[in-house]
């Protein structure tokens, strides 16, 4: 039971994730913004979102 419980954590940890363009950096978006444009966390660049 417990390792259904992570694998889905992990699917949908791992579909908020995004990596910067400019500082190579990754973090976790929030799922209400998984289809805009972010702002890195760490050096402000634009993130796109993914096309998959």
């Amino acid at each position: 039971m417990i390792n259904i419980f992570l694998a889905s954590v992990m699917g949908t940890v791992l579909h908020l994730k995004r990596r910067c363009f400019a500082c190579r950096r990754e973090q976790v978006i929030k799922p209400s913004e998984r289809h805009k444009t972010v702002k890195c966390k760490f050096c402000g660049a634009n993130i796109q979102p993914s096309k998959n």
